[in-house]
């Protein structure tokens, strides 16, 4: 299955689900616990295995021709326990003495039906709840005169027990754990090298640490302390005036003239002699990146009066209700899983992961607040208009600005929490969880990539704090490229057809969830259509998940001509 040739099924979540069988560092666990449960499994096929019957077994299986050990049944003695020494001596049989039992006590007074043992004593019978407690199964050959050998593991050499020693200390890295493989104690691993097709790319995806403790280490991504320091270091009067009032709102494609478009707040004056009179703005999208050196405005927002994160928020949906990506390959697919994020969680059926989606959308539109300009003006606009305004001050831009940063990182923590806590968990993402989880990690990577746009054309500037926060950003987008890339190697939910019931209960059976779940498998297509225009900076991106969606896709194609479907 790790191969695309291999995925032959329509639907395939074999990864979603926990594999027992392995251990922390990828290997085979041989100890599977066959006293415990093994026998209640055997008949699970069929129907289960009921304990309860335990000591009727013998009714159902004769005794075997040519076989002296049998399976443990009620007419044993009470006071019989496994010995390991009697277990040792019966190993070594000779090749002409019948085949010996593993781990199978054997008695030399084996009861009758009529209760009394070969040799004439009295056996009494075990209780139910006796035979039910007991810790050993008796296995056997069935060819007569095969030597009984059970499967062990190999011993490891001198070396390996040294690099299993090392795994047990730094850990597994994310990738190989995610994926069910070995992980060497390469700092990247070996087949995160592979992976990713070089040492730098693969330093980028082999990561042992947490998304938390990555995002919150000892750099921040938005800078939430030096905004504070600016913020409280403003040069208010000492008896600061009320100079008017202004109305802040978020410009769009189209005037939205509403009251909830607009946020009307006291102004204030700053000193004249500290007044920062110019200051630089920086326009950029996924191409280039634009200084302006603009007038500073003498304005501030009373310090009382500055508005709540969640009235900004408000503003700013609905002064850009309509509009348009910004010009980059990743912009319309962006808005199709944030579309099919809110419809997914404003739809009124029982959908797993509704809060975590509906959190990572409101933390995605954060970011997009957060380097956004408002414009102020001295009067709410008419339907007749009377101009744009003017973009706020540097002041005003950091008052609104620390209220939003602190919502991110809240927003962050909760989101990403959540995030390490389900890749990480022994049980998997869940089958119920695999179509929620695609679109959460999917608002993710482009609310990363966004901001990671925005970082870039900044990281040119006066400081090298810019290159730093830069750096972060791109290693959480690549973090989470891993991640996807490896909870969906070998399936995608793209090759879903909403057409079947199985998809359409995924979906809700939501007209509208259907038609935006197609939407993305459109705006899809289209993405990969202009995949060369990616920097090399997306190089991961694109050979993680874009390739090997395309493999999917070209398997899945032709596993349905083989079934008869096209």
């Amino acid at each position: 299955m790790d191969a695309a040739e291999g995925w032959n099924g329509l639907d395939d979540y074999s990864l979603f689900l926990p594999e027992d069988s392995f251990n922390l560092f990828g290997e085979y666990d041989l100890d599977l616990g066959l006293n415990d449960s093994f026998l209640p499994a055997l008949d699970e096929a069929s129907a289960a295995f009921d304990m309860a019957g335990w000591d009727l077994i013998e009714t159902a299986i004769p005794v075997l021709p040519g076989l002296d050990v049998t399976l443990p049944t009620s007419g044993e003695p009470h006071d019989l326990m496994p010995n390991p020494e009697t277990e040792l001596q019966a190993s070594k049989h000779t090749s002409t003495s019948s085949p010996s039992s593993a781990r199978s006590p054997i008695s030399e007074d084996q009861s009758s039906p009529d209760g009394f043992s070969a040799s004439g004593n009295k056996v009494e019978h075990q209780p139910k709840s006796a035979l039910r407690n007991r810790k050993f199964l008796t296995a056997f050959s069935v060819e007569s005169g095969k030597e009984i050998r059970l499967h062990t593991r190999k011993r490891f050499s001198k070396e390996q027990r040294r690099v299993v020693a090392l795994n047990r200390i730094i850990g597994v890295c994310l990738h190989c754990r995610l994926r069910k493989v070995a992980c060497n104690d390469g700092i990247p691993c070996k087949r995160c090298i592979k992976r990713a097709g070089s040492i730098s790319s693969g330093q980028e995806i082999c990561m042992r640490r947490s998304l938390v403790a990555t995002r919150f280490d000892h750099i921040d991504l938005i800078r939430i302390a030096s905004v504070e320091n600016t913020v409280n270091g403003l040069p208010l009067p000492a008896e600061p005036e009320l100079d008017g009032w202004g109305y802040i709102w978020f410009p769009g494609l189209n005037r939205i003239c509403g009251p909830e478009a607009y946020i009307k707040v006291p102004i204030i004056h700053l000193k004249q002699d500290d007044f920062q009179r110019r200051r630089i703005i920086l326009t950029a999208d996924y191409y280039s990146g634009t200084y302006h050196d603009l007038p500073n405005i003498n304005q501030a927002i009373a310090p009382e009066s500055v508005p709540s994160t969640e009235r900004l928020l408000q503003a700013y949906l609905t002064s850009r209700r309509n509009i348009l990506p910004t010009p980059s390959p990743f912009a319309r697919l962006s808005k199709a899983f944030r579309d099919f994020a809110e419809s997914y969680c404003n739809s009124a059926a029982e959908l797993p992961l509704k809060e975590l989606l509906s959190k990572i959308v409101k933390l995605q539109r954060l970011f997009h607040i957060y380097r956004s300009l408002p414009v102020i003006k001295s009067a709410p606009c008419t339907n007749d208009g009377d101009g744009d305004g003017d973009i706020v001050s540097t002041a005003i831009w950091m008052q609104l600005r620390l209220p939003i940063g602190k919502k991110i990182k809240a927003t962050e923590i909760e989101v990403l929490t959540e995030i390490d806590r389900m890749i990480q968990s022994k049980a998997g993402i869940g089958r119920q969880n695999p179509l929620a989880t695609w679109v959460a990690l999917w608002v993710l990577v482009h609310s990363y990539k966004e901001y990671m746009i925005f970082c870039k054309a900044w990281r040119h500037g006066q400081h090298s704090e810019s290159e730093k926060i830069y750096n972060l950003n791109e290693h959480l987008y690549n973090m989470l490229t891993s991640i996807y890339a490896a909870l969906y190697k070998t399936t995608s939910p793209l090759t879903l057809d909403w057409r079947s019931n199985e998809v359409a209960v995924m979906l809700g059976n939501d007209s509208q969830i259907i038609k935006l779940f197609c939407n993305i498998k459109t705006e899809m297509f289209w993405f990969h259509a202009y995949a060369h225009e990616l920097f090399p900076e997306d190089i991961l991106f694109k050979t993680l998940i874009l390739d090997n969606e395309q493999k999917l896709a070209n398997a899945h194609i032709k596993a349905a001509q083989r079934q008869g479907i096209i």
